[in-house]
């Protein structure tokens, strides 16, 4: 148990030196990017890309599927085995990559000329645009197993360094458009492919000479395909539910707002990914070993790493999602240098999707790691698929943009509530009582009361500069402070702190042997 606490410390410390870098470039190079392309061109960009992402349930069901397995054979010390669920996991992404070409060229295709609603003039651009975000695309397909293996090991290390290189590349491509005179977004869509390339091969070569699990057999296993189909089958309903409320919603936005709405729409999506990174890197660190204790049959560890994950990525998010809220409009003018329509309500409402999102993976991974997806799925996201077609009603009978956000708010809320019944069903040592009283209640009092308090508060403060670093420093500390007394316990506290201490001792003792 002091060795995964050692670990998940480690890997998170990584995460997150990752995150800070990857998030200040990221969000300096967005502001250089929206200026060059313009707000139609930027928009455009996210609603083309928009519709090959809609295939990426497919991909993203694999995703799941290979971590979950690489992480479970891993418990089981399985090396042998572990070799024969690449092999046969890697030629099922080569059957799905095949399909997704045929569906992006057809129906795809049609949809783009069809139904988008494209500027006067950009349709070759938009074209151009498709084709390299579908390359794009096929080339992560292809290289997402071996992300997954890494992952897996808990090998975090490559994982951060990479995308903080990531992050570097693409403030240089927006430099490039800078300089550049023809036609900026179909050199950007070229350029993101490069990059997309450039990144993929390294995953691939680094697994290809460091775990020799990747290797292909070139054998297929049918009992393994099956427990793959069975597995993967179910989960098809969550990653479906989760394109809708994404792209989507996005594809939707288009056809009825045009690219501006777009554009708002993916200043918000920027805001809500950073966020949710900020709180996954921890997750990221945690699911692994869950999977493995649950392997294991660590029962006990299981329930106390569950609850602990779930309370810190609460705390995670909300430090920076509550002041994000509070200080919103502010921080656009700051970061953008405009403010265009829909974004400041995107943005509010895109965060309070997130941490519903977000605090609920927890309990995904619990299931997850037992396999029985079957009822999880069929209930949740079986219920989460309503999403797309009551937006497209609201906005069909002439209401306004941001009820798409509305909706996945009121729906993954309710969603959450057949997930803690469900996880009941499937995990029996899960306390729903417990879970209620000492975690989600706390959590809705802790952020409802933060963020209108704040709000109030920050009235008061004059406007500018001061008036943001104080409104923004005011709530994260607030947040913090409940968190750290009113949400964890005294015992979760000292796990935090045996966690800092450990991975600060096992550093210690690494540049030891380096400096002897």
């Amino acid at each position: 148990m002091r060795n995964n606490n050692k670990r998940i410390a480690k890997n998170t410390f990584f995460l997150y030196l990752r995150m800070f870098i990857t998030m200040a470039v990221s969000l300096y190079t967005v502001r250089i990017v929206l200026n060059v392309l313009s707000v139609q061109d930027y928009g455009l960009y996210g609603a083309v890309g928009g519709i090959i992402l809609a295939f990426s349930f497919i991909s993203s069901v694999l995703d799941n599927a290979s971590q979950r397995f690489f992480s479970y054979e891993l418990g089981k010390d399985n090396e042998g085995k572990l070799q024969e669920t690449f092999s046969t996991l890697y030629i099922i992404y080569l059957l799905v990559t095949v399909i997704i070409i045929l569906l992006a060229e057809t129906i795809g295709l049609w949809f783009l000329q069809n139904k988008m609603t494209i500027p006067a003039g950009r349709e070759t651009a938009a074209m151009w645009v498709y084709q390299f975000a579908l390359a794009s695309f096929i080339v992560t397909i292809m290289a997402t197993p071996y992300r997954a293996m890494i992952i897996a090991q808990e090998k975090m290390s490559l994982y951060a360094y990479l995308s903080i290189f990531d992050a570097i590349a693409k403030l240089m491509i927006a430099y490039l458009l800078m300089i550049y005179h023809g036609d900026k977004l179909i050199f950007y869509a070229i350029l993101l492919f490069g990059l997309n390339l450039v990144n993929n091969l390294v995953y691939y070569i680094y697994c290809r000479f460091k775990y020799t699990e990747t290797r292909l057999l070139w054998t297929f296993d049918k009992t393994m395909f099956r427990s793959i189909f069975s597995y993967s089958s179910w989960t098809l309903f969550g990653a479906l539910a989760g394109i809708c409320n994404t792209q989507g919603v996005n594809i939707v936005l288009n056809i009825f707002f045009g690219p501006v709405a777009n554009a708002a729409y993916s200043i918000a999506s920027q805001i809500y990914h950073t966020v949710g990174t900020f709180a996954n890197n921890f997750y990221v660190a945690v699911k692994p070993p869950l999977i493995k204790n649950y392997a294991a049959g660590n029962y006990d560890y299981v329930h106390k790493l569950f609850t602990f994950s779930s309370k810190s990525l609460f705390t995670l998010l909300s430090l920076l999602a509550i002041p994000l809220m509070v200080c919103a409009e502010e921080i656009l003018q700051l970061w953008l240098g405009q403010v265009g329509d829909y974004m400041v309500v995107f943005v509010k409402l895109s965060l309070v999707y997130v941490v519903i999102l977000t605090i609920s993976y927890p309990i995904t991974a619990v299931v997850q790691a037992g396999g029985n997806v079957k009822i999880y799925h069929a209930v949740v996201d079986g219920f989460s698929l309503i999403v797309l077609p009551v937006v497209y009603v609201l906005f069909k009978i002439g209401l306004d943009a941001y009820w798409g956000y509305i909706v996945s708010v009121i729906v993954f809320a309710i969603a959450h509530c057949l997930r803690i019944l469900v996880l009941k069903r499937v995990f029996n040592e899960f306390n729903v009582r417990k879970y209620l009283i000492g975690c989600m209640i706390p959590m809705i009092v802790i952020f409802a009361t933060t963020y209108y308090v704040m709000l109030i508060v920050t009235e008061s403060l004059p406007d500018g500069t001061w008036f943001l670093m104080a409104g923004f420093s005011l709530t994260a500390i607030t947040v913090f402070i409940l968190c750290a007394f009113i949400l964890f316990t005294q015992t979760e506290r000292q796990m935090v702190l045996n966690m800092i201490k450990g991975w600060i001792s096992n550093k210690k003792k690494n540049n030891k042997v380096i400096n002897k």
